[in-house]
């Protein structure tokens, strides 16, 4: 009786989907009474591809001309919105915050403010790329960044300020709206942005070649 002929083994689900695997396991399944020669020992081979920086996941190309607009992008928006919230008057009365040690009662200095927004539109990107996905979606999925995102800055922030301070959150659930109008321009802008540079993750056959 002869044996049966080795199988190939390769890790699926999540892994598949977020980076290509590197080996595979290939070993052979004898029947029973099979010779001992006949016998394989499982052994971990490396797949076609392996070995080159799949790891990016993006194409240079397009990831480059993707952050290049996109960081200064999100840094202007949010620079414009929040100039208009001051003009209209729609920014909550800082002296809500004196009866925690004073922290209304001056403004952070200029670099803090833009070192903020930088910081909030790298991390509103890097989200965009673990959600963005090959085939398309690119609006959805800077709606999806951003919405996440907000949840955080908007809703637990509140929660969280008023919780330690002792404050009434009533007057702050204001901002958190205007948040949500903030966040959602950004995460618009993402996928607009990653739409006209042409950004997606290389397919299965290409990692492979």
């Amino acid at each position: 009786m002869d044996a049966v002929s080795p199988v190939e083994w390769a890790p699926i689900g999540l892994a598949q989907r977020l980076a290509a695997p590197c080996f595979q396991l290939r070993r052979g399944t004898p029947v029973r009474g099979a010779p001992p020669k006949e016998r394989s020992e499982a052994k971990w081979e490396p797949l076609a591809g392996a070995g080159r920086p799949a790891a990016l996941r993006y194409h240079r190309g397009p990831l480059r001309r993707f952050l290049l607009f996109a960081l200064p992008s999100l840094v202007l928006v949010m620079a414009l919105f929040n100039f208009a919230l001051e003009t209209f008057g729609l920014v909550s009365d800082p002296s809500l915050l004196a009866r925690l040690g004073g922290a209304g009662a001056h403004d952070l200095p200029s670099w803090v403010v833009l070192g903020t927004w930088i910081l909030e539109a790298l991390a509103l990107a890097a989200l965009f790329l673990l959600a963005q996905g090959r085939d398309g979606g690119s609006l959805w999925n800077g709606l999806l960044a951003a919405w996440i995102a907000w949840v955080f800055r908007g809703p637990l922030l509140v929660i969280t300020v008023a919780g330690l301070g002792g404050l009434k959150p009533g007057p702050w659930w204001g901002m958190v709206f205007w948040w949500w109008i903030l966040y959602t321009l950004c995460g618009l802008l993402l996928g607009a942005l990653a739409r006209s540079a042409g950004l997606g993750r290389p397919r299965r056959e290409e990692l492979q070649a």
